[in-house]
Formats: structure tokens, sequence, C-alpha cells
């Protein structure tokens, strides 16, 4: 039944909003502790409201290129060897790859924006 509600207070939101994509206006539970959602992060998160009206860290683009190619460079080394190591504290580092599907139903799980942007340099497979 929350679920269905959930489901119309966000459908409800403006087309601008939606347009970001779930991960942006569902980043925290809504207000109304009439939701379970709410309930339960304060059972368990106490501080999310607190967390949530901290204003947004803006992002640099240059130290997330930097950080991608980081990453890119590990996942491509030619040092990477195939193991048999099942205890993950015995590792250097792990990475695992997931493939998320860019809609949920009738949700945009990203913003248009960034989903364009990793069409435009080749990260989305």
């Amino acid at each position: 039944m929350s679920s269905i509600l959930l489901d119309a207070l966000y459908s409800a939101l403006p087309e601008e909003a939606l347009k970001e994509g779930l991960i942006n206006f569902t980043a925290h539970p809504p207000e109304d502790t009439s939701f379970l959602t709410p309930q339960l992060w304060d059972k368990h998160l106490p501080r999310w409201r607190a967390i949530a009206a901290e204003p947004k860290r803006e992002r640099n683009p240059e130290e997330d290129k930097k950080l991608i190619e980081e990453i890119n460079q590990l996942a491509d080394s030619p040092d990477l060897q195939p193991h048999d190591e099942h205890d993950v504290d015995e590792l250097g580092y792990v990475t695992i790859f997931r493939n998320v599907r860019l809609r949920k139903g009738k949700w945009q799980r990203i913003s248009e924006k960034s989903e364009q942007s990793m069409r435009d340099n080749g990260s989305l497979r």
C-alpha cells in the first residue's frame, strides 16, 4: 500500500523534477511520516533530516574525470591476473560491475543529462 502512495506522491512532481531521475528526487524519503519510509529512516538513520538539509556539494568535473580515469586504469591494468581468492581482505582492490537499467517501469533512474553524458563518453553499455 505504501509503495502505491509513494508512486502517487512522486508521480505528482513537476516534469522538471522527474527529468532529474529517481536517483535525485528520491535521495531522501518524503518528510510526511505517514509513509513507512521516513519512519524506517528515523529509526535507523536519525540524522537523515539534518543531512538532507545540508547544501549539496558542487561536483568538480575535472576531479570526476580524473577519478574515472584512475578507475579505468585499474580495471584495464595488464597486472590484473585471474585468481581464485575469495577473501576480499586478501585483495588489493575489488571491482564489481553492475548493469543498471536506465528505466524501471515508468521511472527514469538517472537524469537525461547524465544519460546523454554517458552515451557521449562511451561509458553506457
